[in-house]
């Protein structure tokens, strides 16, 4: 393959460097024998994994030695720790929202009194961190706090689905179609659809044995018939 395409692609998987359980190296050789086009895009987080400048910078060294796509995964927080210089070397920037209001989405506990006021929240978190830097793409859209996974479609209202839409499109993001979450929604993949968004596509793989598995992402493009050129690919080559 010359260059990559939408169903050869995964941008997004974790290594052993943050919450991933195999080696950079050996996700990249998995993903040549699955003929996959590869970016590693591990965690920039103060509370845990990469943290600084000069752990960022040591990671980034060691990800471009290998025939992978450079990238980060960076949490949304209120303002960003690294500089945007050391940010600029990568082929690509994710934001992502794990976190509202020092909750963490992944804490069985999650405290809420209104979930459409919390739903408004993340919106606001996330239109506001992606005027701090150009980032490329949005992770996960529409993902919940996890005691709300049993009926997700409940949770966002179309309302709340178009506002999402529009602030990435805003800010000039793809919308990531995510493999283990199974986000963002089928409805606002029509919505974004229908206002000619961006996308990527990524595993969010955390070993190397769903590396590439993207039956969710696959699914949806074919179902909205997305066009080849409204999806984000590096401009590097590897």
């Amino acid at each position: 393959m010359d260059k990559p395409t939408s169903k050869t692609i995964d941008l997004h998987c974790h290594t052993n460097i943050t919450d991933g359980r195999d080696s950079p190296e050996r996700m990249a050789r998995r993903a040549v024998e699955l003929g996959i086009w590869l970016g590693i895009s591990d965690h920039l987080d103060t509370e845990m994994y990469l943290k600084n400048d000069r752990e960022v910078a040591g990671y980034y060294d060691r990800i471009r030695s290998l025939s992978v796509y450079t990238g980060i995964e960076v949490s949304i927080e209120p303002r960003l720790h690294v500089s945007t210089d050391l940010l600029d070397r990568f082929d690509y920037t994710i934001a992502a929202l794990h976190q509202v209001d020092g909750q963490s989405l992944f804490h069985p506990d999650f405290v809420c009194r209104n979930i459409d006021t919390i739903i408004g929240r993340m919106i606001d978190h996330v239109d506001r961190f992606l005027g701090l830097y150009s980032f490329d793409i949005l992770a996960h859209p529409t993902l919940i706090p996890r005691a709300w996974w049993i009926r997700p479609e409940t949770v966002w209202s179309e309302k709340r689905l178009e506002q999402l839409v529009d602030v990435g499109i805003a800010h000039g993001v793809a919308f990531e179609i995510n493999a283990r979450s199974m986000t963002p929604l089928p409805k606002f993949v029509e919505i974004a659809v229908s206002k000619n968004a961006r996308f990527s596509v990524g595993s969010d793989s955390h070993r190397i044995q769903s590396l590439g598995k993207l039956s969710y992402p696959h699914r949806l493009i074919d179902a909205y018939q997305i066009p080849e050129e409204w999806f984000f690919f590096p401009k590097s080559k590897i």
